[in-house]
């Protein structure tokens, strides 16, 4: 039995605007299908040969740099950065564009950072940038590879700053991250997207730009403008206060420490609503 496949049908995203430069319109696909076929390759002779179980890479090989095949015409690179509980991050330079690549063990219980690709780009301001990724198997295991920028840098409030981003992302466009932690944070973005997800409330376009306007009031710490919009909006549309009140309780990483006055104005308004949160399933305000 042939141990490495791969599944080009299965590519997400595009190539790296930066990588373009000399590819002639009407060959971008042809150079898009070579450059997915080469990776799948790599992921498996480099990544899936020299790990531990497929996930971490031995230690003999941690300091490794190789020279590996040319993509799309240039010179490539790639040395091993770190591993995590499903895979490792390499560090992939084509030509003089460095790049980060992630291999990852495909889960069976959570979406994949594959997957997650299109939620990113509703928050690139926190999320870093991906490009393209695609599937391939060896030896019947399942894995899935993106690249995506990088971030070399860290800034002394990276978390802080990345945080507070989520935190927008998850009132005003419903992004929930479960794994907002120092180690998948750098330079104030969100570098591991396997803990994201996507929960709607079924608001109106209207209620929904409400919300933004609520939640720039708490960015611009304009207190009296957030207590009249709120109160206005527990008498005209007290789905906004569910809405506010669920995201603000449901998110697993701490609410910044400057909107936490926030949160106990809304649990109060909440509170004061004559449908609760144990009634949002029967009445389908969530999809």
């Amino acid at each position: 039995m042939k141990k490495y496949r791969d599944d080009l049908t299965d590519t997400r995203g595009s190539l790296p605007p930066q990588l373009l430069a000399g590819i002639p319109r009407d060959q971008i696909a042809d150079a898009t299908r070579a450059f997915v076929t080469s990776v799948n390759a790599l992921g498996a002779d480099f990544h899936c040969q020299l790990a531990d179980r497929h996930m971490t890479p031995i230690a003999r090989i941690a300091d490794i740099k190789l020279t590996v095949p040319r993509l799309l015409g240039r010179d490539t690179k790639i040395e091993y950065v770190a591993s995590g509980a499903q895979g490792s991050v390499y560090k992939l330079t084509i030509g003089d564009k460095p790049f980060a690549l992630k291999i990852n063990r495909q889960p069976y219980f959570i979406t994949s950072e594959l997957d997650n690709m299109h939620l990113t780009r509703r928050a690139r301001n926190v999320f870093n940038r991906s490009y393209i990724g695609s599937r391939f198997e060896y030896d019947r295991e399942k894995y899935t590879w993106i690249l995506m920028d990088w971030v070399g840098g860290n800034r002394a409030n990276s978390f802080e700053l990345a945080r507070e981003k989520l935190f927008y992302a998850n009132l005003t466009k419903g992004l929930v991250y479960g794994d907002a932690r120092a180690d998948n944070i750098k330079d104030g973005r969100v570098i591991d997207m396997g803990g994201l997800y996507k929960h709607e409330m079924k608001l109106s376009r209207a209620e929904i730009d409400t919300v933004k306007k609520m939640v720039y009031a708490m960015k611009t710490e304009s207190w009296d403008k957030f207590i009249a919009m709120i109160d206005t909006a527990s008498q005209r549309t007290p789905a906004i206060i569910e809405y506010l009140f669920f995201y603000m309780n449901m998110m697993r990483f701490e609410t910044p420490a400057r909107f936490e006055k926030y949160r106990d104005i809304v649990s109060a308004y909440y509170r004061m609503l004559p449908v609760k949160a144990d009634e949002h399933k029967r009445r389908g305000l969530f999809r």
